[in-house]
């Protein structure tokens, strides 16, 4: 298996989002910004992320030899039982290094391990049902909300829980709200824009929390990128919804960075707001979706 289906299959363009993620759990933690500790977590969550993008590819090959006979399984380029392996392997890797992390910090290895342990879980719960369970979405939005919360599990002993779990039911909205966009990728134009007051969770979460003249700033720049990159997937002609989709998921770097913004991390908003070119640079050389 060569470097690049590896790569194909854990969608890795996309992990700059999962380190954003961290970056703002560290900020809504309240905990410390020891360079270290975010990179160790980050590479843990990262492995997650991977090993589940692994584990759809594997439940999906049915599907995929259908509709997207491009993907690695179904093109011959990696057997179902090799992305298998592989992505149980990630997830459990994801597990320790979290634990081994939080022992580090001095933070609870137990608590570390086991939010690791509750992500594994959810991710496997919809890689194996989300083709046939219409809740999925909202799965799938457990699973972003969960990479806060184990962020913050292992980055320190006493995180901010109410400020961490405000912000996650915050990313499982607009999670959702993509997700659900997402599920019309392979049919055309996207019809419904209920799904878009999902994803308006969030800005108004933050604004809500923070207050309108503390969010303006990174909340103007959020919706200066997200509203035309939403709306190719509803136009009449041409409409692209892979490419909306795509541009939502780089987006939630700039959510990570609103938090941190209100949260008074103005140089880790920054380092944050980076994250969405680095995606979209990544994401026209490995598919996102």
């Amino acid at each position: 298996m060569t470097v690049g289906t590896l790569f194909a299959l854990g969608r890795v363009s996309n992990l700059p989002t999962v380190w954003t993620n961290v970056l703002a759990a560290a900020v809504l933690s309240g905990a410390t910004h020891e360079p270290l500790a975010i990179v160790s977590t980050a590479l843990a969550l990262s492995s997650f992320y991977c090993g589940g993008m692994f584990l759809n590819d594997a439940f999906d090959r049915e599907l995929d030899a259908v509709e997207r006979p491009d993907r690695p399984i179904p093109s011959g380029l990696a057997t179902a039982r090799q992305v298998f392996v592989l992505g149980i392997l990630q997830l459990a890797f994801g597990v320790l290094a979290l634990s081994a992390t939080a022992r580090a910090c001095g933070s609870s290895p137990g608590l570390a391990l086991a939010s690791g342990a509750v992500l594994a879980g959810t991710i496997v719960a919809y890689d194996a049902s989300h083709k046939r369970n219409p809740f999925a979405p909202w799965i799938m939005g457990l699973c972003r909300a969960l990479v806060y919360i184990c962020a913050a599990a292992t980055l320190t002993n006493e995180p901010r829980w109410p400020t961490v779990l405000i912000a996650a039911f915050a990313l499982t909205a607009y999670t959702a709200g993509v997700t659900y966009v997402a599920r019309v990728e392979t049919t055309g134009r996207a019809s419904r824009a209920w799904p878009l007051a999902l994803m308006a969770v969030a800005p108004l979460v933050i604004v809500t929390e923070a207050g309108l003249y503390t969010a303006i700033v990174p909340l103007a720049i959020f919706a200066s990128w997200s509203v035309p990159a939403l709306s190719r997937a509803f136009r009449s002609t041409a409409p692209d919804v892979p490419g909306a989709v795509t541009r939502a998921i780089a987006a939630m770097c700039l959510l990570d960075a609103a938090w941190a913004w209100v949260g008074g991390a103005h140089s880790v908003a920054a380092i944050a707001a980076l994250g969405l070119p680095l995606t979209r640079f990544a994401q026209r050389r490995v598919a996102g979706t």
